[in-house]
């Protein structure tokens, strides 16, 4: 069988149209390569298929490295690199408790997200720190946050205070 150009520019919209339809950034690359390759034959229609075959393959491949390449060094990295995994995010961070933990286990409402959380027992509107996400329990460790009290001086006054 021999392919005329319109093989390949249908072969380009198919692979350009399956890349809306899947992630990856990766069947969009191979779509312009087979287009471009379409465009080569209707400029030159004796172009063996070998040739062809080796075109497509080689701007396909070298497209989708380029833009790899570009992408890492433009900071398109295809999301948030802390995208769920919020011990990156969270840990350290400090919140009230809006319902007790009971039983070493709670829950904790971190902007519109209702985490579950494990630790000792609080009552609710005590502050709680972040300490870790525990993958096993698939909840955050967290344990009663230090409240900062003014120390006191050698004469029992607060600091600041005359």
């Amino acid at each position: 069988m021999t392919f005329v150009w319109w093989h390949w520019v249908a072969l380009g919209v198919i692979l350009i149209g399956a890349e809306l339809a899947l992630p990856g950034l990766v069947l969009l690359w191979f779509g312009i390569g087979a287009l471009l390759v379409g465009v080569l034959l209707t400029l030159a229609p004796e172009l063996a298929l070998s040739w062809q075959i080796a075109i497509f393959a080689a701007t396909s491949v070298l497209a989708t490295l380029l833009s790899r390449l570009w992408l890492r060094r433009f900071g398109g990295s295809g999301g948030a690199p802390s995208l769920n995994r919020p011990d990156e995010g969270l840990a350290g961070r400090v919140f009230r408790l809006d319902a007790p933990i009971e039983f070493g286990s709670g829950h904790l409402w971190i902007g519109d997200v209702r985490w579950r959380i494990v630790g000792p027992d609080l009552p609710a509107g005590k502050k709680v720190r972040v300490v870790a996400w525990d993958k096993v329990a698939a909840a955050l460790t967290v344990e009663p946050a230090v409240t900062e009290t003014p120390t006191q001086s050698k004469t029992g006054l607060s600091d600041g205070t005359p």
